[in-house]
């Protein structure tokens, strides 16, 4: 877990990763609280929880689009590069035997 982050691509994947190290890094749960599926939650705490749930997707979905823009770019370049090259090698070749 700790060199995932390293190489996993998708943004979603790495956050769940980032939530589950806290939960494991965490202090044991105090008395009551073991389970959470149990624990009552306030109803204003509750609706902070879910607009910061919100807000994390939305940056999430930001990171994830720019992640893949970068990724076009890339290949784009690395497509022009090797066209580039292609076109180096053509001219090289009718150098070395040219066409009369």
């Amino acid at each position: 877990m700790r060199e995932f982050h390293n190489w996993e691509k998708d943004v979603h994947v790495t956050a769940a990763c980032e939530k589950l190290v806290q939960v494991l890094i965490g202090d044991e749960p105090e008395q009551g609280m073991e389970n959470l599926m149990e624990l009552e939650i306030p109803e204003d705490v509750e609706e902070k929880l879910k607009v910061a749930d919100a807000k994390e997707e939305q940056e999430l979905e930001k990171e994830q689009e720019r992640l893949r823009q970068e990724e076009e770019e890339e290949e784009k370049k690395k497509k022009s590069d090797a066209e580039g090259t292609d076109k180096e090698q053509e001219g090289w070749t009718d150098t070395i035997n040219p066409v009369f």
